[in-house]
């Protein structure tokens, strides 16, 4: 399982085939595979094979193995500031 937040917007296609091509925000949760998903998840394998730390945090402990940094907590995501809060999922 690996799952991230956004803490910054991005834009991009979860899709391979470009499709679904979007803008996601900063406290948006993003998934590796539908099979790790949690409800609101946005999974996009793309972008969990490679995650940027300027743009993501690990919310679990496979995402912070692959990133090499602690798993975030809503402490830390509040630290942050800015608008476009976490949402109640995170460090989940």
């Amino acid at each position: 399982m690996a799952r991230y937040i956004l803490t910054q917007t991005i834009a991009g296609s979860p899709n391979p085939s470009g499709a679904g091509y979007g803008k996601w925000g900063r406290g948006r949760t993003i998934a590796d595979t539908t099979g790790n998903a949690l409800s609101g998840d946005l999974v996009w394998a793309a972008l969990c094979t490679a995650p940027n730390p300027i743009n993501m945090a690990p919310l679990d402990a496979a995402a912070a193995a692959i990133m090499g940094i602690p798993i975030t907590t809503a402490a830390a995501l509040s630290a942050w500031g800015g608008t476009g809060g976490a949402g109640t999922d995170a460090g989940n």
